[in-house]
């Protein structure tokens, strides 16, 4: 994979992040990303390739770093503006029932991807 020039996944269901380890294609000069399903942030380490082309949009990503912000409107300038939020997943609600013994009962819905109980 260090020889690897060209990573064309455009258009495809991908999901998740784009995984930091990528910046490990050291030969990598050309990705494309677009027109899938990643979410989250960026990696800065993307910075440390030497990419002729980049191409992001149409996913649901982000970038906060204002160096990396610099460097991918000047490899894509079109990606934030085609970025829209991360979709809710579907979450597994777990339905519960408490009355304590005391006949004042309540239904409560947990949502475990919250972690709030």
């Amino acid at each position: 994979m260090n020889s690897l020039q060209i990573l064309y996944l455009d258009s495809n269901p991908l999901s998740g992040s784009i995984p930091e380890s990528i910046s490990k294609l050291s030969s990598l000069q050309h990705l494309f990303l677009s027109g899938n399903q990643l979410c989250g942030e960026i990696p800065i380490s993307l910075m440390n390739l030497q990419l002729s082309n980049l191409l992001l949009d149409y996913n649901h990503l982000t970038a906060s770093d204002p160096n990396l912000i610099n460097w991918l409107n000047q490899k894509n300038p079109t990606w934030a503006s085609t970025q829209t939020p991360c979709p809710q997943s579907q979450a597994c609600l777990v339905y519960a029932l408490d009355d304590e013994g005391l006949n004042n009962t309540q239904f409560f819905t947990i949502n475990p991807d919250e972690r709030k109980f």
